[in-house]
């Protein structure tokens, strides 16, 4: 699906900050970039899956110019399960990585302090990745034979050895 039609698809979702609690959550988008002002900032957007919630939106901002908040966001977005963050050297190859972990679930926990919310990443499976076989499936399964009786069909009842 094209990035543009994804978001097109979505524009109808409620955005909303959830009441406190664990939620299951699937990763639907991501970013990272400047802000305006130049300070570094990631954000992943989690579409509920379970609940009467379940549709909606939350975003998790996650703030890179303080060594607390980035550590913290570094930690959130590990456990996400953002792969070899020591190859994460500028905002883009942050953004790059984000992008990876598109459809991404997880268990998220939800909470509030003086008027702000904070997303707890508690897991998260990796989603699951289609494989494709150049071997074609045989849809007719037929019973395996034993190598004794490979081996007694093509030689018969006369002992190889004395």
């Amino acid at each position: 699906m094209s990035d543009f039609k994804q978001i097109w698809d979505e524009a109808s979702a409620e955005e909303i900050e959830p009441p406190a609690g664990t939620y299951k959550v699937k990763i639907i988008r991501g970013e990272a970039k400047l802000s305006n002002a130049g300070d570094p900032k990631a954000n992943v957007i989690l579409e509920i899956l379970d609940g009467e919630l379940a549709g909606s939106h939350v975003d998790h901002f996650m703030w890179l110019a303080h060594p607390v908040s980035a550590r913290i966001s570094k930690e959130q977005l590990i456990t996400y399960g953002l792969s070899n963050p020591e190859a994460v050297t500028a905002i883009e190859d942050l953004d790059d990585a984000i992008q990876k972990l598109i459809g991404t679930t997880a268990e998220v926990g939800i909470s509030y302090k003086d008027g702000r919310m904070n997303v707890k990443v508690f897991g998260s499976r990796p989603p699951a990745r289609q494989s494709f076989s150049d071997i074609p499936s045989d849809t007719e399964q037929k019973p395996a034979a034993s190598f004794a009786s490979a081996a007694g069909s093509q030689f018969g009842d006369d002992v190889p050895f004395d």
